[in-house]
């Protein structure tokens, strides 16, 4: 049959190419006799990116090319095009395979197969756009020739889906390689190039500004760089590009939306009001009941419709789909899906434009949705948005104890919806309104009055609360939350909203009693929301409080429980779908500190930006915490000016809310610390005058002045600032600053020439650091002697002491060194963070039933973790594989 040449050669590439390294590199490292998957929606770069591949040293051998099209449905004049492709590219000579008629059976490509066997070298055939083909017979003879594929032979698919063929087997075999929408998304730093050899020069925010709203879609990028050359503002344009921008819209039009059934269509045009949704949602909107398996097929189908599974609501990208925080919260065995924002936006335009008038009723739809699954966040939301005010309140007012628990600002945007006219009729609302509104005042005596004669005691109280929370007054936050308590009384224990109020007004007092001081308050107030929350089933409260215990044990210095709590909050934030909502910004802060104080500062430091992710809180409290970490963890980098800048960023935060003094004491004692390391003494001095507190002695003061006082050399008076907490007369409640006092006081007795006392000193601070594993109070220069002469006495944590001395005491870059020995050292590949931590366990004397219980996982898990470790440290036992560890720095 007559052939087109056009479609076996080697497609043409654009002039502005950026190669992509990380890519090319995935692709040459496909196996031979495998399949390598190139699967993504359109515009993704599948052709450019293997038509580079080729053009590269990288490739292994000669490329047979074969372009296919929908025409190609005929399995003569498919395997003819196959064999031609081979010829051209050299692989094959002429009439080597002889004719292939009728190739659908094995017998017919026995000669192909047989004629591959010879390949003096390996050779490449690809198969682009094979989401056009769909012949059973055709699909099979690909499935034979996989499954006989040669070894000298590399068989690449590029498609918009996953083809209908048997993956699995080759995946669990090794011979499958794929590269999809993760690893084809344009990193920022791709983005950047290309908007570079366009021509363009944006500011840095403007770039990932328009990374972010493209999801890293390489022909987005590319159509907004092609519409970026002329316009006048750059800026205005990347704040405003969106899916109905015309080059995208013609795009996203012709390529998805007009290949779709009207039925198809008519679902995705309904369901763009929707930042998440599901089948059975899709069938709440629109009447029918295939909405699960039109989105499954769309997905399948590249058509820009992302699952999410395991993510559940806190996915979802747009703003108004908040994470559920309701009784009813995600069912996990239901799959959620969202759709890529540019391709939502032009649905949503598309929508406003062929029948506006059908909105509201598709919100209001959504809202009773939502509100039957016990989701009041979605629910009132979509109800103001359709105008149905009432449907709002009733949400508002049944479930505002649901909402504040995720996000006290989420009520707060919500009544921010209403029109004043409603609230200034409605008593309810308009004390909500009047509340929330800072500087607003309260509505009249009498309005109030009526409110708390009806139902809204509770709400009053928690507004107040949710105010002082945000203005940073902890004290007020403490007197609403022991409000809320007494209006609860003892209470119903069943009773789930009562439970939720309950838990929520525990949680926020425990915050106010961390933070000015009282840890033990803290500790027993948190306990009670524990159990509240478990005898009532309020899962995601339960997961707040967890946190919140984390960090209280991280505080208290007590690492190892707050470790195990922290994970704890993690599991069953991910259990729940919850991994990137609010309340595990607390639980990655504990192990931000747990991890800093056991040096493994890398550990630390990803667990502070997932801290930072994860928080949608900008109050006072938690914009201090974050600062404060984030100073501490570049100080032990030894990046003295970018932990000042850090703590600059946060007093900047925090300017406009004036929080109490008592409240930014953590971020002035930490300049102190970064001050008296830079040799700066009286800024330190300064800044230790701003955290003391006359009426409470502060643990934290004393040893940031002690450390000021012998770093200036009067080893004297250091010693006396610590006298009162190391001699009982003061208690600190934090192991981390005893340790940190003991240490302090041995250098301090060494100065003064009291050998003896330095000694004793040093020892007490080695048996809380052996106790908790503290490790980067130990890491400083000036210890290494005092650790030396320890040996020569009879220290009984001889073993530390030597660890400790063999580490080095390393400077920041060697640190940064040490971190890197995953990528670029002996390790097979790199142990995952869970790993690591069962690898701490190892060095004790726990059994693995034991280790799972202390980790809350099952037996056979730290069976795998364990083996896994064994296997990438090239060990066989446990006492090889930690003495491993120690030589690597992983421990």
């Amino acid at each position: 049959m007559p052939l087109l040449a056009s479609k076996v050669a080697l497609p043409e590439l654009p002039a502005a190419l950026i190669l992509r390294p990380r890519l090319l590199e995935l692709l040459s490292a496909g196996p031979d006799g495998g399949l390598t998957l190139v699967c993504a929606p359109a515009g993704f770069g599948k052709t450019v990116l293997l038509r580079s591949w080729t053009s590269e040293a990288r490739r292994p051998g000669p490329v047979a090319w074969l372009s296919l099209e929908a025409d190609d449905n005929d399995p003569a004049r498919f395997w003819a095009y196959a064999l031609a492709a081979l010829e051209r590219a050299g692989a094959l000579p002429a009439g080597a395979a002889g004719p292939l008629a009728g190739p659908g059976a094995d017998v017919e490509l026995a000669p192909l197969l047989n004629a591959l066997e010879g390949l003096p070298a390996t050779a490449v055939l690809v198969l682009d756009d094979f989401h056009e083909i769909g012949d059973e017979a055709i699909l099979r003879g690909v499935q034979y020739l996989i499954h006989h594929c040669p070894p000298r032979l590399r068989l690449v698919i590029a498609a918009r889906a996953d083809p209908r063929l048997r993956l699995h087997r080759l995946r669990t075999s090794g011979r499958l390689t794929e590269l999809r929408v993760a690893e084809l998304a344009f990193t920022l730093e791709e983005a950047a190039e290309l908007l570079g050899v366009q021509g363009l020069a944006l500011r840095q925010h403007e770039v990932a500004l328009l990374h972010a709203h493209t999801e890293g879609w390489p022909a987005g990028l590319r159509l907004a760089a092609l519409m970026l050359r002329d316009h006048p503002d750059p800026g205005s344009f990347v704040a405003e590009f969106a899916g109905d921008d015309r080059s995208v819209a013609d795009y996203l039009t012709g390529e998805v939306l007009a290949r779709q059934p009207p039925a198809v269509r008519s679902m995705l045009l309904a369901t763009s009001i929707l930042g998440r949704l599901t089948g059975e949602l899709a069938d709440a909107l629109t009447g029918r009941d295939d909405g699960e398996r039109m989105l499954a097929e769309l997905e399948r189908a590249g058509a820009f419709v992302v699952a999410l599974r395991g993510q559940a609501a806190g996915a979802a990208p747009c703003d108004a789909e908040r994470a559920g925080t309701s009784r009813g919260g995600v069912d996990g065995r239901r799959t959620w899906y969202r759709y890529h924002q540019l391709f939502a936006e032009l649905l949503r335009v598309e929508l406003r434009h062929e029948t506006p008038e059908r909105v509201p009723e598709l919100h209001r739809r959504a809202a009773g949705w939502f509100a039957a699954q016990g989701l009041p966040a979605e629910a009132a939301h979509h109800a103001l948005t359709a105008g149905d005010w009432r449907l709002a309140t009733t949400v508002v007012l049944e479930d505002w104890h649901e909402l504040v628990l995720g996000d006290p600002a989420i009520l707060r945007e919500l009544l921010g919806l209403l029109p004043p006219e409603l609230a200034g009729t409605d008593p309810e609302l308009a004390l909500g309104a009047a509340a929330d509104r800072a500087g607003a005042g309260l509505p009249a005596e009498q309005r109030v009055a009526e409110a708390r004669r009806r139902r809204l005691p509770l709400l009053v109280a928690a507004l107040r609360l949710g105010e002082a929370w945000r203005a940073g007054d902890l004290d007020l936050v403490a007197v609403a939350a022991l409000e809320m308590l007494a209006l609860l009384g003892e209470g119903d224990p069943a009773d789930r909203p009562h439970g939720a109020a309950r838990v929520f007004a525990l949680g926020a007092l425990a915050v106010a009693e961390r933070c000015t001081g009282d840890l033990e308050a803290a500790e027993a107030t948190l306990h009670e929301g524990i159990a509240v929350a478990t005898r009532t089933g309020l899962e995601r409260p339960l997961v707040d409080c967890t946190s919140q215990l984390a960090l209280l044990d991280a505080a208290r210095g007590r690492l190892r429980a707050a470790e195990r709590c922290a994970l704890q909050a993690l599991d069953l934030a991910e259990r729940q779908g919850c991994a990137k909502d609010p309340q595990t910004a607390t639980a990655h802060l504990a192990l931000t500190v747990v991890y800093g104080h056991w040096n493994d500062l890398a550990a630390a430091e990803r667990h502070l930006e997932q801290a930072a992710a994860a928080s949608a809180d900008d109050a006072p409290a938690h914009l201090i915490a974050l600062g404060a970490a984030r100073a501490w963890l570049l100080q032990a980098r030894g990046d003295l000016s970018g932990g000042l800048d850090a703590l600059a960023e946060a007093h900047r935060k925090l300017a406009a809310r004036r929080p109490p003094a008592y409240l930014e004491r953590p971020l002035a004692v930490r300049e102190a610390e970064l001050r008296t390391a830079g040799g700066d003494p009286a800024g330190a001095r300064a800044a230790l005058e701003l955290a003391e507190r006359p009426d409470r002695p502060s643990p934290e003061v004393a040893v940031a002045r002690a450390r000021l006082e012998l770093d200036e050399g009067d080893a004297k008076v250091a010693s006396a600032i610590l006298a009162p907490w190391l001699n009982g007369s003061a208690t600190t409640p934090s192991l981390t600053l005893l340790v940190e006092a003991w240490l302090l006081d041995a250098m301090a007795a060494r100065t003064l020439g009291d050998r003896e006392r330095g000694f004793r000193s040093l020892e007490r601070a080695l048996h809380l650091a052996e106790r908790e594993g503290f490790r980067l109070q130990f890491s400083g220069g000036r210890l290494r002697e005092l650790l030396g002469a320890q040996l020569d006495g009879p220290t009984a944590h001889r073993p530390l002491v030597a660890e400790l001395l063999q580490a080095g005491g390393p400077a920041p870059e060697m640190e940064t060194a040490g971190a890197g020995l995953d990528d670029d050292g002996p390790l097979i590949e790199p142990l995952s963070e869970r790993e690591r931590i069962v690898l701490r366990y190892l060095t004790g004397a726990l059994s693995n039933v034991e280790i799972a219980d202390e980790l809350y996982v099952s037996v056979n898990t730290v069976k795998t973790h364990i083996k896994s470790i064994y296997r990438k440290l090239s060990t066989t036992r446990r006492r090889d594989a930690v003495r491993r560890a120690r030589e690597l720095r992983l421990l």
